[in-house]
């Protein structure tokens, strides 16, 4: 199965990040870890939604897999029962 994600993407700009962080004033380095953190994140999720869309033998991820990713990492997301 082939996965398409583009970089531009998958990636959180420096522009959101600013933005998302210029209530807390933080410093480059502490943007630098958050973006980090939410990549890695962005990424553990889309991984294990594409595992559930392999699982299911569909080449389309529903949003009921990204709530079951979701929640195999404890992040429960209301308003979607399962």
């Amino acid at each position: 199965m082939n996965i398409w994600l583009h970089e531009e993407g998958r990636k959180v700009s420096e522009r959101d990040m600013r933005k998302h962080s210029r209530d807390n004033e933080a410093s480059d380095s502490e943007i630098g870890e958050k973006r980090r953190c939410k990549e890695d994140h962005l990424e553990n999720v889309i991984h294990d939604a594409v595992t559930y869309t392999e699982l299911a033998k569909r080449m389309t991820v529903t949003a009921m897999n990204v709530v079951y990713a979701l929640n195999r990492q404890e992040k429960t997301l209301y308003g979607f029962e399962f």
